[in-house]
This record gives C-alpha cells, sequence and structure tokens, in this order.
C-alpha cells in the first residue's frame, strides 16, 4: 500500500529529433544579398540568370546576366527551383551591353543579344566543354567572325492574322506565336534585305496561306528561299508560280518548294535538289 503514497518519478522527455523538413543553414553572402538585391552568378542553358534566394532555392531569372545585382517580379514556384522575370536592374554587370535589335525580348530568334560578344564565347566554350566532358583551358582559341551580321541561315513563320495582315519573323519566346520583324541585324544584310519585298509579295499570292515557313541559305555564290508547301503540290497555283518567279529575278535569288516528306521542287513541281 505504501506505494501508492510514494512521489512518482521524473521522466525525462526524449531529446527532439530535428524534423528532416529542416534545409541546410543559408550562407550569409545569400542573405545579404536579397537585402541589397540578387546577385546573379551563372547563366541557363536558355540564356536565363541563374542565383539563389535567401532559402538557397535555384532561381531562374529572365533578362539577367552574371553579375547583374536585380530585383525580381512576381515569381512561379516549382518543387526545386523558382522562375522570375527581371523587374528592376539596380547595378548592371560589366558584360552587359544594349542590344542592337529593337526585336529583342519578345522575339525569340535571340537570347543573349544584352551579353558582350566576348562574354557569349565564354559561356558557349563553357557549357560545350560541359557537356562534352573537356575542360575549356585545353582548348584553343576560339574561332569568331563579327558580331552581326554573321547568319546565312535562318527560318522564318509565315502566317496571315484574321485582320488579313502578314506576319513574317521567328516564333516568340516559348510560344507558338509568330513575332513579326521588318528586319534582322543577325542575318546576312542579303537575307534581311529580303525581308521587305516579301511583305509586298504575300499579298498578290493566291496560295500564301499554304505555306508554313520560308527557309534562307546563303553563300558567296548564290541565296536560296525554300518555301515550306502545306498543300498537294497541284494546288500550287501557275500564276502564283509567275509572280514568285518574278520576285526572284527581281532579288537575285532562287526559290524552291518544299513538301511534308521533305522532297525540293522547283515552281513547277519537278522534284529536283539544288546545290548550295
Amino acid at each position: 500500500m505504501a506505494s501508492l503514497f510514494a512521489k512518482p518519478r521524473k521522466t525525462r522527455k526524449p531529446a527532439e529529433k530535428p524534423s528532416r523538413l529542416q534545409k541546410a543553414p543559408v550562407a550569409a553572402e545569400a542573405l545579404a544579398s536579397t537585402e541589397l538585391g540578387l546577385l546573379i552568378q551563372d547563366l541557363s542553358h536558355d540564356g536565363r540568370g541563374v542565383t539563389r534566394d535567401h532559402t538557397g532555392k535555384t532561381l531562374f531569372v529572365k533578362g539577367a546576366v552574371p553579375q547583374d545585382r536585380v530585383l525580381i517580379g512576381q515569381r512561379v514556384e516549382h518543387a526545386r527551383y523558382a522562375e522570375a522575370e527581371l523587374e528592376t536592374l539596380l547595378a548592371p554587370s560589366p558584360d552587359r551591353v544594349t542590344p542592337l535589335c529593337r526585336h529583342f525580348g519578345t522575339c525569340g530568334g535571340c537570347q543573349l543579344q544584352h551579353l558582350s560578344a566576348s562574354a557569349q564565347r565564354v559561356y558557349k566554350q563553357q557549357r560545350l566543354s560541359h557537356l562534352l566532358d573537356f575542360p575549356a583551358s585545353d582548348w584553343d582559341a576560339p574561332l569568331y567572325a563579327e558580331p552581326w551580321g554573321y547568319r546565312r541561315r535562318a527560318r522564318l513563320g509565315i502566317k496571315q492574322r484574321k485582320t488579313g495582315q502578314w506576319v513574317i519573323g521567328f516564333r516568340e519566346a516559348q510560344s507558338a506565336q509568330i513575332h513579326a520583324i521588318s528586319e534582322c541585324p543577325v542575318l546576312q544584310p542579303p537575307l534581311s534585305r529580303l525581308l521587305s519585298p516579301l511583305y509586298e509579295l504575300l499579298p498578290q499570292l493566291e496560295g500564301g496561306r499554304h505555306i508554313g515557313h520560308i527557309e534562307w541559305l546563303s553563300d558567296a555564290r548564290q541565296t536560296l528561299v525554300i518555301l515550306r508547301w502545306l498543300r498537294d503540290l497541284q494546288r500550287f497555283s501557275p500564276a502564283d508560280a509567275k509572280r514568285w518567279n518574278a520576285w526572284a529575278e527581281a532579288q537575285g535569288v532562287q526559290v524552291w518548294l518544299q513538301t511534308a516528306e521533305g522532297q525540293l521542287h522547283d515552281l513547277q513541281g519537278n522534284a529536283a535538289s539544288p546545290y548550295l
């Protein structure tokens, strides 16, 4: 009976185990970076700035380049990373430059015009080195030409809007929409100059809506314009063939048709393989 009146023994509480969800401590410099804006540390494969937020989470910032210090807009959260757009540029990177093309940022044809040409070469060499698992320090110096007017091949989409307006250009970034361009400083000048006369020709065609895209190829000898024809070749009208022939002669180019199977034909529908 005496045991009924004995003082209960004090039991020790088991030590609390650390939660598995607890995150590792964040470096002091990462915390400091958020007070003065985020410091961009790298570039992703698609040209977005990469950094980490105050929790250590990877953050992709569209429009930012390494060594930019930025404020971001609304974030889109994912399990292991987040995405945002640059809202305010607090301190530009020494490698940041003003894009030459007025379509940059909307047109999806270029992603790095806001990065200097020398920094672009370093970035591309590092990416290739990573893919090949070969140290970039062992490479020879890269060969390169002028940063503008160098591209001799391009594929541009063509579409007629409900308003009747024709649109020629590259797809917008991460979109199926075609961004209308009237010039492109990256294309070789003879190719860029074809845009204006092409805009003039399209409204005159009977089958312009059946052209999916146009591919341009150029070298020192000739320039080819290849029309991606979306219908049976029998629906390519003789009147349109005459218009294209006159246009090609005026522009000093050759025009070819490409079927859905990839077969090339001349404007009369004869299979051929142009030499370029």
